[in-house]
């Protein structure tokens, strides 16, 4: 299910994830149907940030029942990206602050590169190069280290959007060809899903 999500297979990778959790259902497997549940999820809050609300409520509490570390760090950052998205500023930030020393614990770089993208959203929407640039950057070095696609893709969009409104459409040009050939290499779909559907929520 991950795969073709992560592919832009996006049918297949919801019908699998929905096989799993019926199965860990069944078998009564906490861990399990955590990690089921969190498949998919931030796809599913880019679609509906507030409806994966429950959902995520849910992963949080099956992941840090059953000691699952990742899952929990996960759907605490699924949550602050469901808050950021509709403009919730504080709740996100709440989120944020619960997912930061689960991300410290396990070092994680991928876990790094969606903290930092999401701390990025508001400066990005306020038109504040500055700080959005900074937060940029981290979400580049962090993924840089892991090799992790769907970020990377996105903060380079969101950072060539921020050169065309500051006229300079010409550097905005050249990154993205750059994002874009990295992203075909990588076979990474659901990046250009990622970076779209992210963006969409305040055009």
């Amino acid at each position: 299910g991950y795969m073709s999500g992560f592919l832009g297979d996006f049918a297949p990778a919801f019908a699998r994830s929905e096989e799993a959790e019926a199965v860990a259902e069944e078998a009564g497997d906490q861990a399990a149907l955590a990690r089921a549940l969190g498949g998919q999820s931030s796809l599913r809050v880019l679609r509906d940030p507030a409806g994966s609300r429950q959902r995520l409520e849910r992963i949080y509490r099956l992941a840090q029942a059953s000691g699952e570390d990742w899952d929990m760090m996960y759907a605490k950052l699924n949550l602050a990206f469901s808050y950021t998205l509709c403009g919730q500023w504080d709740e996100g930030e709440a989120e944020l602050q619960e997912a930061l020393p689960l991300i410290e614990q396990m070092n994680s770089h991928e876990g790094y590169a969606w903290y930092w993208l999401a701390r990025s959203l508001k400066p990005f929407w306020e038109g504040n190069p500055g700080p959005f640039r900074d937060y940029a950057e981290r979400v580049l070095n962090a993924a840089g280290e892991v090799g992790e696609p769907a970020t990377q893709a996105s903060a380079q969009s969101m950072m060539a959007r921020m050169e065309i409104a500051q006229g300079d459409p010409a550097a905005a040009v050249e990154r993205l060809e750059a994002c874009r050939a990295r992203t075909i290499v990588a076979g990474a779909g659901r990046s250009e899903e990622h970076t779209s559907e992210l963006q969409s929520h305040h055009d």
